[in-house]
């Protein structure tokens, strides 16, 4: 156990040393799980920072954003959620609803779209908030996923977790979802290469069957096998609480110069835990401290906020200006998206403005 210990902790001190590579939407997650923890983690890598935590509500009525020809599908939100944003309110980049499921991102290069058919479709980061407002398990969103079709886009793929233990990767691989779960999941650490080949890489180092040692590097495979062997070393009697043991793996697969945000999720406390590059002192919330009764003020937060702590009391009322500068600042500054109209910025900006609550039932 000590030479174990004692490794895992140079590990995590040669980590914070590496030298980033120029990095897009990178991105690292992890499900960290044994008999006493269920925990989540996210690094953010990107090249902006700036970001919005929203308090999403309940009992909605929502439709998606006209990017494409065609009825945007409708929906009604059943759960709250908390969302951490970069792209505006309902296009997050990751977060977590009131029962408990979270899905996050990760950039996937090998990722192909569904080509257009007779299915409704949703813009990839709309897709997350749908999920978190219709379903409150891992296998409530693997039994929908080929209902809707995802937009072309950038390339993603997603971690899911919920508080029952259950994960799920997922992908959009020659047109088709693909899924990990259960068996297929032997490792709940995904980066930014598809899932298969990561763990067929694993498999060369020490500890997963293989002979080579750690590898200290900052791309996609060597984050992968860093994370693992850190989720595999952890054990509940460890001196390490497991908030702090989870930093601990953000930190072993940060980027220096990407990884703008550093999320956990504790599940079985339905606890939130972040940090970012510009605010560094940890802050947190309790999901349950939130109304996400639809008749309540959408909450949000400036994820910057130089605020440690629990940050409940900091979350002000929603303010259509705060969106639409979030938008306008992170549609210019991102190389790839630079070319899209102001008038659509403007027009997704005000889009939340149309939703409405669906019944007072809450």
């Amino acid at each position: 156990m000590k030479k174990r210990a004692c490794s895992i902790r140079i590990l995590i001190l040669l980590g914070l040393f590496i030298s980033a590579q120029q990095v897009g939407s990178a991105c690292t997650t992890f499900c960290l799980k044994n008999s006493r923890d269920l925990i989540f983690g996210k690094n953010y890598d990107f090249p902006i920072g700036h970001g919005i935590v929203f308090v999403n509500k309940r009992g909605v009525s929502k439709a998606g954003f006209a990017w494409h020809k065609g009825q945007p599908l409708a929906w009604v939100s059943k759960y709250g959620s908390i969302t951490f944003n970069q792209f505006g309110r309902d296009n997050p980049m990751g977060g977590v609803n009131e029962r408990g499921l979270v899905v996050e991102l990760m950039e996937l290069r090998e990722t192909r779209y569904p080509d257009p058919d007779e299915r409704p479709a949703l813009d990839n980061l709309e897709w997350i908030q749908y999920q978190l407002d219709k379903y409150s398990s891992v296998e409530e969103v693997l039994t929908h996923v080929d209902q809707i079709r995802m937009l072309p886009g950038i390339g993603l793929h997603f971690l899911l977790a919920d508080r029952s233990g259950a994960t799920a990767g997922i992908e959009f691989l020659n047109g088709k979802a693909v899924y990990h779960n259960k068996e297929g999941m032997p490792l709940s650490v995904m980066t930014n290469s598809v899932y298969e080949e990561s763990v067929r890489h694993v498999q060369q180092y020490e500890g997963f069957g293989g002979t080579k040692p750690l590898p200290l590097g900052s791309s996609s495979f060597d984050r992968f096998v860093r994370a693992a062997a850190m989720v595999n070393a952890y054990r509940p009697a460890d001196s390490n609480a497991p908030i702090d043991y989870a930093f601990a793996v953000l930190d072993s697969v940060r980027q220096r110069k990407g990884t703008k945000w550093s999320i956990v999720y504790d599940l079985k406390n339905m606890a939130v835990y972040f940090r970012t590059n510009i605010a560094s002192e940890r802050k947190e919330f309790s999901i349950d401290s939130f109304d996400f009764s639809c008749s309540s003020p959408v909450k949000m937060f400036d994820i910057n906020d130089k605020r440690s702590g629990n940050v409940v009391q900091a979350f002000t009322d929603y303010e259509y200006e705060a969106n639409r500068k979030l938008i306008l600042m992170s549609y210019s500054e991102t190389p790839f998206l630079q070319g899209v109209s102001l008038d659509v910025l403007e027009s997704l900006a005000k889009h939340p403005e149309f939703s409405m609550c669906h019944t007072v039932q809450d």
